[in-house]
């Protein structure tokens, strides 16, 4: 007996808004517009995008903090207008650098935002901001946000160790590896690009593993010289990185040496120090 199924048919539908913000976090960024679909990446919570095109039940999106394509699903958007996505553009980022904070509206349920989240228009002295029209405080801990701190790289990685690996992921709930590094130099004021590929143009080539800072980049190759993995120097030989979970291994000029299996996980192939940091 065959299956009469097929996939619904959809057509675009005409949206208020060309401009959209995420409300809630993370929302899945999709490859494709099905929920079977690979998820590529994560929007955090009031990170903004422009909207591209739509299906009718899914909304073809490009992010404003990394570039990034992708589909999200209509249920998850919520439009601004240009005057909220311009404030975004040119206004300065704060960013959540607990792992986790709680924040609430009037009349709703308090909720927890990931680290690297934004808060636009944020005022230090009430902790309020708002987003899309919808005030916001956040509970805890407002104290602690600050705009740029690239010296505690380190610090902030050792926050999320293991934390699980998600492909696509941008959350203390899971990372990829190219995912946790973002949100980590985010938090610190420094932007980053989504992909490890495209990371390991980002600052100045390092000669040697005995020459890393904390806070420097090593990349690391398939057997095709591809750059699939990426990770952050925190001295003395090691780096944290997410692989299976957020962890701490040693680093040479052969790799990753994982401690556990007592073998090599990656290859080393590129070592950079961004500017800023």
């Amino acid at each position: 007996m065959f299956s009469t199924h097929s996939e619904p048919v959809h057509s675009s539908i005409q949206l208020p808004y060309s401009y959209g913000v995420a409300i809630q976090s993370p929302v899945p960024i999709r490859r494709e517009p099905k929920e079977q679909s690979e998820m590529v990446s994560q929007l955090l919570f009031g990170e903004y995008y422009k909207v591209v095109s739509n299906n009718g039940s899914w909304i073809k999106i490009n992010t404003l903090f990394d570039n990034y394509s992708g589909w999200i699903d209509l249920a998850l958007f919520r439009g601004v207008n240009e005057t909220e996505y311009e404030n975004a553009v040119s206004g300065p980022r704060i960013v959540v650098d607990a792992v986790f904070a709680k924040i609430s509206a009037p009349g709703q349920p308090p909720m927890l935002i990931p680290a690297g989240s934004e808060l636009p228009g944020f005022d230090e002295k009430s902790g309020a901001f708002s987003v899309a029209g919808a005030s916001y405080t956040i509970q805890y801990p407002f104290e602690r946000m600050y705009r740029a701190s690239p010296n505690r790289l380190t610090e902030m990685a050792i926050r999320f160790l293991n934390s699980p690996y998600l492909w696509g992921g941008r959350s203390p709930v899971g990372f990829d590896c190219s995912g946790f590094i973002q949100v980590v130099f985010k938090m610190a004021g420094v932007r980053l690009p989504r992909d490890a590929y495209q990371q390991a143009t980002m600052g100045e080539e390092v000669g040697s593993v005995t020459d890393l800072r904390n806070g420097d980049l090593g990349f690391f190759c398939n057997d095709k010289g591809q750059i699939k993995h990426v990770g952050l120097a925190t001295g003395a030989g090691k780096i944290i990185h997410c692989s299976g979970f957020v962890r701490i291994d040693m680093l040479d000029e052969t790799g990753i040496f994982n401690d556990d299996t007592r073998q090599y996980t990656h290859k080393l192939c590129r070592l950079r120090r961004l500017p800023e940091t």
